[in-house]
């Protein structure tokens, strides 16, 4: 499973997403390492293990951790492939998320 294939399950669901972190700054040209490659989304329905049957079923491990009351994010999903790089879709809940998904930008 890659980012696109991340991107592509997302899209089908009518799921908003932007990439984050590392790799949105190499996209800007700001090279930073990292063993991951992380998204943003506000869906809760993310935290579902339904949305992930088709990962799952391909032999990608899914790990659903989700936050408590106190916690900024509503939750987070690691997908771990056989081969290749762990993809954590990070779930917000706050109104400075939803702006920072809101700007995101197609690159």
């Amino acid at each position: 499973m890659t980012a696109a294939d991340v991107s592509a399950l997302l899209d089908r669901r009518s799921t908003a997403h932007a990439v984050i972190c590392a790799v949105a700054l190499a996209v800007h040209g700001v090279p930073r390492a990292s063993d991951d490659i992380d998204f943003l989304v506000m869906d809760p329905a993310c935290l579902e293990v339904t949305t992930w049957e088709e990962p799952a079923a391909a032999g990608v491990a899914i790990e659903i951790r989700r936050g408590d009351a106190d916690d900024p994010l509503a939750g987070v999903v690691r997908l771990t492939p056989p081969m290749g790089t762990t993809i954590d879709v990070i779930v917000g809940r706050s109104p400075w998320q939803a702006a920072v998904l809101a700007r995101a930008q197609r690159a």
